[in-house]
């Protein structure tokens, strides 16, 4: 019984999701799509090129450096992993252009 009320809960909670991203875009078609475009992301992770160290993440305004990881979205705008990860988890499009092609 236990088992059963925690996956009910698992899905409810997915379901939230899904429809909170609805909500705030309506291109979003689910949960695992969203997963699914940060898992590819995941795989692109890099350090900064020294051109784009010191450069500044437009989501959390911080600066690269070596010790950061980054990706670059299909608009060619880059950022540090975690926090495109969580930008994209409210938000499915790109925070400078607004792009939603990703």
């Amino acid at each position: 019984m236990n088992e059963a009320r925690a996956t009910i809960n698992t899905l409810a909670n997915d379901l939230q999701v899904t429809l909170t991203i609805k909500d705030y875009n309506p291109n979003a078609t689910s949960r695992l799509d969203v997963d699914l475009i940060i898992t590819d992301l995941e795989g692109t992770n890099r350090p900064p090129t020294t051109e784009e160290e010191n450069n500044m993440c437009i989501v959390c305004f911080g600066n690269y450096n070596q010790h950061n990881y980054l990706c670059t979205l299909t608009c060619g705008h880059s950022f540090h992993f975690a926090c495109i990860d969580q930008w994209l988890r409210r938000n499915i499009s790109c925070p400078i252009c607004r792009e939603s092609n990703l």
